[in-house]
């Protein structure tokens, strides 16, 4: 099951706060920053209450439980880990004690002292063990007083205290194998493939559900790419970038024409949604990976994603069947429509990118819809052009062949793994791209066009919407219907026909002036 997969505080299992109960370091450190301002309990006698660990923010949190030799596996709640700072304390009474604080934990003056910052760049940045570095001083011959500088009048740490804090780890409850074993720096370990979708609908997920993130990544393709999030039902995806209204317009289109495509929504700038995914990947993310998802942590609107576990066409060892060819044309005509030329060179004259479609259960999906109205008229007439030569050559019923189909060879020859392109194939997207060419006529009207921009305009209700309507203004209704009408004259029956009248009266026109 997918709780199985993910991790154990989401299956029947043992309540977390005991699962995350490591051993406790007889004189552990407190890692905790000044800024946490919590001395003692309101008796003065080092204990914290629930209500003072509940009011803390998440990090301090899990700073105080490391102090005190908590072990916290990826994706464990606040909640969870007040408990086990209160278990830690004999059995939940109510209040937990407060580890001893080292100088080195909280003083940054350190960093500059010539006598110990060899040591301190050892336990801060190193993340050397303390016993390992006070060997070290002692047997470098470092003063008591440099000694005292780093781990202050509190007993120092020892090797037995810790071959007997070991003995407590095998002693506390285990957690599964099953739970990803990931660090924050280890995040290229998380394969988003095997693991299964997590589920996509128009609502936002619950904070509770966020707060739940086990780890995030940054795809490896793309310029702004995704983030493959893993949640306690599978893995979704977080899209930013400068065109998220452009591709999710894309995304309505391709459902419109019954082309397979991951459905997408929007997380609000103002949401609760829109905030818990912040914090969560800021709180799951390593270094290096909050990096590469800077851009997300910067955007004021996310999208939400639909996973698609597959295979690209890039790596398919075989042709597939007819219905997932003629599902490839659907996706040639869907690009048709947005201009997208980042997938197959059908009528552009570039390499494409065979790793925008992918194989998922016996069906094509397209990814990265993004609607591309061109800004120039020169540019619009140059692809009005180019789909009307294509829709003519397609419509006529003599030619033996299209040269603009016959042009995917080379591309499937070169980018695929599966080697030359039958003809027969070629007729199947054909014959797939003449039917989303139906759909495309019967659904895409100008009037329903703009009824999908007027809804995405809406969906964005931040005040400082400016970089959004920028987006969705963008999107030329009026050149998207131009292309559909090419395709109404050239492809549907009824444009045949009236086409076929039209060059009879042309016909007997010419008879008459002659």
């Amino acid at each position: 099951s997918a709780s199985a997969t993910v991790g154990p505080h989401f299956a029947k299992q043992e309540p977390l706060h005991v699962a995350i109960l490591g051993a406790c370091n007889a004189s552990s450190d407190d890692p905790r920053p000044k800024s946490m301002n919590i001395s003692t309990g309101p008796t003065g006698n080092g204990v914290y209450t629930r209500a003072q660990l509940e009011g803390m923010k998440y990090k301090d949190l899990k700073l105080l439980a490391k102090g005190m030799g908590i072990h916290i596996p990826l994706g464990a709640n606040k909640d969870a880990i007040v408990e086990a700072v209160l278990s830690r304390s004999g059995g939940g009474t109510g209040s937990a004690p407060q580890p001893t604080s080292r100088p080195w934990m909280t003083d940054s003056s350190l960093k500059t002292d010539p006598e110990v910052k060899r040591y301190y760049r050892l336990l801060k940045w190193g993340k050397m063990p303390e016993f390992n570095v006070y060997h070290i001083m002692e047997s470098e011959g470092c003063s008591k007083s440099a000694i005292q500088r780093l781990f202050g009048a509190a007993p120092p740490p020892t090797i037995e205290s810790k071959s007997s804090n070991s003995n407590a780890v095998q002693q506390s409850v285990q957690l599964p194998s099953t739970l990803p074993q990931m660090a924050r720096s280890r995040t290229e370990e998380f394969s988003p493939s095997s693991h299964p979708p997590h589920p996509i609908d128009e609502k936002a997920l619950t904070p509770e559900i966020w707060r739940k993130l086990v780890v995030a990544k940054k795809s490896e393709s793309g310029s702004s790419g995704v983030v493959f999030c893993l949640l306690p039902e599978g893995v979704l995806c977080l899209k930013s970038g400068s065109a998220l209204a452009e591709e999710m317009f894309g995304s309505w289109m391709a459902a419109a024409i019954d082309v397979a495509a991951p459905q997408m929504r929007l997380a609000q700038h103002k949401t609760s949604e829109y905030k818990e995914i912040q914090a969560a990947l800021k709180r799951t993310a390593s270094m290096g990976t909050r990096i590469g998802i800077s851009r997300i942590l910067q955007r004021r609107s996310l999208g939400v994603m639909e996973f698609i576990k597959g295979r690209p066409l890039a790596v398919l060892k075989e042709i597939p069947g007819k219905a997932a060819l003629r599902q490839i044309g659907g996706i040639i005509l869907l690009d048709v429509i947005i201009s997208n030329f980042d997938r197959l060179p059908l009528i552009w004259s570039n390499m494409g990118n065979p790793d925008n479609i992918m194989f998922s259960e016996g069906v094509m999906y397209a990814l990265d819809n993004r609607v591309i109205c061109p800004t120039s008229q020169q540019n619009r007439e140059r692809h009005l052009c180019k789909v009307k030569l294509l829709c003519e050559k397609m419509a006529d019923d003599k030619a033996t062949k299209v040269e603009e189909w016959e042009n995917l060879a080379p591309f499937w020859a070169k980018r695929t793994c599966m080697g030359n392109l039958p003809k027969e194939a070629i007729k199947e997207m054909m014959i797939g791209f003449k039917n989303a060419s139906d759909r495309a006529v019967a659904e895409l009207s100008k009037k329903r066009l703009r009824a999908m921009v007027e809804k995405l305009r809406g969906l964005n209700e931040d005040a400082g919407s400016k970089f959004w309507d920028d987006q969705i203004n963008g999107i030329n209704v009026d050149y998207i219907g131009s292309i559909v009408d090419i395709l109404r004259r050239h492809l549907s029956e009824d444009g045949q026909q009236n086409g076929g009248r039209e060059s009879k009266v042309r016909g007997e026109e010419e008879k008459l002036s002659g």
